[in-house]
């Protein structure tokens, strides 16, 4: 039989990988998000705003709370702001504990914790250094996600707690006429330290634009056959 040396420092580079890889998906971490970084957004004046906010995000975290059109770019400025501060306290020898959670992962578990009347949820979210709530109004909120939202919000308020991100299709008005309430956006409005409107368009739009002007379409009656215009 051959006699194969043991290559220990590509073991433990394997293992250190590995270890990176749960570290990063315990955070919420999706294959896509390795280009969400402030060095790959595209800044131009419609974004400007919501990137220069992000950017003093991850310098010193605030409440941030980004609105804007489905899909331009609101998700990957909050990932980008969060990562880049626990990345350079992780560089300065501080653990910063970071989540990145969906709103609808947000709903599940908070049906899942009320159905065994547990607090833990909420202590968890409340021991995160960075907190995304991602996607906001996106889909409707169950009565316990909605009640386990509204306590989160109120107890983040009352410890002065700084770090979260909710990036949202709506502004405040309009997320509380579509929750047809205004116990969530009354909170958010108690909570955040800053609101930022991104103005860019969805990339979904920008991406058939590009494509339609390039075949000759004419881009308007071609996003109306798909519903993207009224």
């Amino acid at each position: 039989m051959e006699n194969r040396e043991i290559d220990w420092q590509k073991i433990q580079k394997e293992e250190e990988e590995q270890e990176q890889r749960r570290a990063l998906m315990a955070m919420g971490y999706k294959p896509e998000f390795k280009d969400w970084t402030f060095e790959n957004y595209n800044v131009d004046f419609k974004n400007a705003a919501a990137f220069e906010s992000a950017l003093k995000f991850s310098k010193k975290p605030f409440n941030l709370f980004i609105y804007g059109t489905p899909g331009n770019g609101k998700s990957r400025l909050a990932w980008a702001a969060g990562y880049k501060y626990k990345q350079d306290c992780a560089a300065a020898g501080k653990f910063i504990d970071m989540l990145f959670l969906p709103i609808s992962d947000f709903n599940s578990k908070a049906i899942e914790a009320r159905k065994s009347n547990s607090k833990d949820f909420i202590q968890k979210l409340l021991r995160k250094d960075v907190l995304i709530l991602d996607d906001l109004g996106s889909e409707e909120l169950s009565k316990s996600g909605t009640d386990t939202l509204t306590e989160l919000l109120n107890q983040w308020l009352w410890l002065k707690k700084t770090g979260l991100i909710i990036p949202c299709n709506y502004s405040i008005k309009e997320l509380a006429l579509l929750l047809n309430n205004d116990r969530i956006p009354s909170r958010i409005s108690g909570v955040m330290d800053l609101f930022v409107e991104n103005l860019s368009e969805d990339f979904r739009t920008k991406h058939l634009k590009a494509k339609t002007l390039h075949s000759g379409q004419d881009f308007k009656i071609k996003s109306a056959e798909l519903g993207l215009t009224k």
